[in-house]
């Protein structure tokens, strides 16, 4: 750990997220014996629904539980992997814009693992998505730019970005001294009326009871 970021967070070890997936193998056997979901060779699997824009279902796919919870714990320690050589990349730097540059980087990055931690373990309301739809829906929130707002007001956050500012700026920053628009997350792409349209997974609300 650099001594100039004493905050910095150690990812979770796999065995310590993996303990927080919304379903284990139980909930599924569960699930399969209640028709909640379905079975192949290949695993339990529920099918996707896509919906046009007259929110009509056509083509599905199978969503496969197991495969989609470890493509999603790699995008997790991705994330955690990147947000360590971001922070060397800050401590290194001399120029005041490049901090500024990889530390907005360093909070797009602390966003993303709220959103795939709360995907993940089935926090915040989230159904079960698939790794498109994770996507989908992140690309969505990220073109709101609503990355300094949200942090700034969270309580805790996966990468602690908001506590460790002071250590690795030198000073603090509101969200509006934050906004750009060179960086996602941090400037409206989209007006706020417009509308996505993404695939959810059929039965995709049924949770664990």
């Amino acid at each position: 750990m650099l001594p100039h970021d004493r905050k910095r967070p150690n990812p979770p070890a796999p065995s310590q997220l993996q303990e927080k997936r919304r379903y284990h193998d139980i909930d599924l056997r569960r699930m399969f014996r209640d028709g909640e979901i379905q079975k192949d060779s290949a695993g339990y699997y529920m099918y996707e629904v896509e919906l046009n824009p007259k929110g009509i279902p056509h083509d599905h796919r199978k969503v496969y539980f197991n495969d989609t919870f470890s493509q999603l714990e790699s995008m997790i320690f991705g994330r955690y992997e990147e947000s360590s050589e971001i922070t060397e990349a800050i401590v290194r730097t001399k120029s005041k814009k490049e901090k500024l540059s990889w530390f907005r980087k360093l909070m797009q990055l602390d966003y993303e693992l709220i959103f795939l931690h709360a995907v993940y373990e089935g926090g915040s309301g989230y159904p079960f998505l698939s790794i498109y739809q994770t996507k989908q829906i992140l690309e969505e929130k990220l073109s709101l730019g609503i990355v300094g707002d949200v942090l700034a007001k969270a309580e805790a956050t996966p990468l602690k970005s908001q506590e460790r500012m002071q250590q690795l700026l030198g000073r603090t920053y509101t969200p509006k001294q934050l906004a750009t628009n060179e960086a996602p997350g941090f400037f409206q792409r989209f007006k706020r009326e417009d509308v996505y349209f993404y695939t959810i997974p059929y039965g995709a609300n049924r949770e664990k009871r």
